[in-house]
C-alpha cells in the first residue's frame, strides 16, 4: 500500500470463477466447483499473494471458495479454516466481526475467501466510513481487497487489486 503507515493485515478474496450457477445440478450454495478458468485464477491468486506471510487462511465452506484458496494453502503450508460466517447469504456484520477478531495485523496477515454478496456488503460498510481507497472499487470474481487495520484493529485503508494482479 502506498499510503503512509498502511500495511495490509486482512486480504479479502472473492472466490474464483465457478461457471454458470444455472447449469449446475447439485447444491449450488456449497457444492459448485471452480471452472477451468477459476482454477487458473486461483493459481494466480496464490502467485500474487505468495510473498505474504499469512498466519491464517479462512474460507467459506463452499467448494468454490475452498478451491480458490487450495493453491495458496499448499504453497504457504497452511491449513484452510472453513468459517460458516463467510458462507453465501451470511450476515455480513457477523462476517466482519469474525474477520476483525481473526488476529489479523500487519505482522500477522490473514486472508479470507468468501462470496460477492458477503464481501460486497462488508466493503460497503467499510467504504461508508470514508477511508482512503486505492484502485477501482469493484468486486469481480478472483478480486483481492487488501485492508489495512489501525492499531485499534479497525479498517483504515483499502486497496483493490484486480484479478490479473494489478491495481485497477
Amino acid at each position: 500500500m502506498t499510503t503512509a503507515d498502511a500495511c495490509a493485515a486482512l486480504y479479502l478474496v472473492r472466490h474464483a470463477d465457478a461457471g454458470d450457477r444455472t447449469r449446475f445440478s447439485g447444491d449450488d450454495d456449497l457444492e459448485r466447483p471452480l471452472s477451468p478458468r477459476g482454477r487458473e485464477q486461483s493459481a494466480r491468486i496464490a502467485e500474487r499473494l505468495g510473498g505474504v506471510a499469512f498466519v491464517r487462511l479462512l474460507s467459506s465452506p463452499a467448494v468454490r471458495c475452498v478451491g480458490t484458496f487450495e493453491p495458496l494453502a499448499t504453497a504457504r503450508h497452511l491449513a484452510l479454516e472453513e468459517v460458516e460466517a463467510l458462507v453465501e447469504g451470511a450476515d455480513p456484520h457477523k462476517a466482519l466481526e469474525v474477520l476483525l477478531a481473526s488476529g489479523a495485523s500487519a505482522s500477522a496477515p490473514v486472508a479470507a475467501c468468501s462470496h460477492g454478496d458477503v464481501l460486497g456488503a462488508i466493503l460497503e460498510d467499510i467504504l461508508r466510513r470514508g477511508l482512503p481507497v486505492e484502485g477501482k472499487v469493484r468486486l469481480p470474481k478472483a478480486m483481492t481487497v487488501e485492508v489495512a487495520l489501525s492499531a485499534a484493529g479497525e479498517p483504515s485503508h483499502l486497496r483493490f487489486v484486480g484479478p490479473k494482479g494489478g491495481s485497477r
